[in-house]
């Protein structure tokens, strides 16, 4: 309990430092989701008329849009954050003992706050100007909130040893999530695009991820099968991934 309490610690810190100097801190992160769905609000919804497929909904495609941003933005933020950590905190790993498996929970602790203060501003305007939330699906909006983050955990913990002896990895990483952020139902609906297409995304681990936060507040089915097994695939990852970090703790050790 004292070492959680210690990486809660640094998580803050971590948060308020990457907000030092500002007048609002925090506040930024509502801001700044106001500012996501409004802007998305006004161009596809206004400017371009986009629409959801199924239904006339005003702000449809915007909460569309914005239901799986969000926890990719939660992905993909543990992931870069976690990829060079072992690098990063080299000074405090040389003052403190801590465990290497343990040292992503600064980055996840400090990822969640910023992503609860997001959902749940995003939460309150897609209730009070879409006026749909589906209780069945926000119950599992935690479980799809540790899913995301146990994948994330278990690649970014994987790129974390590599990086150690290979610096190019945090570069391709980058790269690698922009080509996997378009592979992502998140700004199109599967409909669109070609039946083979359409049908790979099911591959996808975070196709059911996101289809679980869009189904707290569209009208869509809850993807129970898909998102159990991806839950428990990400479960065994994460196992794996402690395990190689285990057997290589020493070199990575010695080479930070």
């Amino acid at each position: 309990m004292r070492n959680f309490t210690l990486y809660w610690v640094l998580a803050k810190e971590d948060l308020v430092r990457r907000y030092s100097g500002s007048s609002l801190g925090i506040g930024w992160i509502i801001l700044s989701t106001l500012a996501t769905v409004i802007i998305y609000a006004v161009i596809f919804g206004g400017v371009m008329g986009a629409q959801l497929p199924g239904t006339q909904k005003t702000h449809a495609y915007t909460v569309y849009l914005v239901s799986g941003l969000l926890p990719w933005l939660l992905f993909n933020g543990v992931i870069i954050r976690t990829c060079g950590l072992f690098v990063e905190k080299k000074p405090l790993l040389s003052k403190v003992s801590l465990s290497l498996a343990r040292l992503p929970l600064i980055v996840i602790l400090s990822e969640l706050m910023i992503f609860g203060l997001s959902m749940a501003t995003f939460l309150v305007l897609a209730w009070v100007f879409y006026g749909e939330l589906r209780p069945a699906a926000l119950f599992l909006l935690p479980v799809a909130t540790l899913t995301i983050v146990i994948l994330a955990y278990a690649v970014g913990l994987l790129l974390a040893t590599l990086f150690v002896f290979i610096r190019d990895i945090k570069e391709v990483v980058g790269i690698a999530l922009q080509f996997l952020f378009w592979l992502c139902p998140i700004v199109y609906v599967p409909s669109i695009l070609p039946r083979l297409a359409a049908e790979a995304l099911v591959f996808n681990p975070l196709t059911p991820i996101i289809g679980i936060f869009r189904a707290a507040v569209l009208d869509v089915p809850i993807p129970y099968t898909s998102f159990s097994i991806v839950s428990a695939a990400s479960a065994g990852l994460a196992i794996a991934s402690w395990y190689f970090l285990r057997k290589l703790e020493k070199e990575v050790r010695d080479f930070i």
